[in-house]
């Protein structure tokens, strides 16, 4: 599985500095999906779902209306 991302995250791709990468799994059904970083796995995969993703890829690919902060 390391091999297969060039040894990095499959998420962010990024190399392991510190901490090892983490073998992400489905809670639920025990079925690997691959290896993340602490931050992907902790952060982005930990809090979130398929659904979570789809509205969040929904949000950034909307049109915004160009109003400046």
């Amino acid at each position: 599985m390391l091999q297969m991302k060039g040894g990095g995250c499959w998420i962010c791709g990024a190399l392991p500095k510190k901490r090892r990468l983490a073998i992400e799994h489905d809670h639920a059904t025990g079925r690997v999906r691959g290896l993340a970083c602490h931050n992907c796995n902790r952060h982005l995969i930990g809090k979130n779902n398929a659904g979570t993703a789809r509205r969040v890829l929904a949000y950034l690919e909307d049109n915004f209306d160009g109003r400046l902060i």
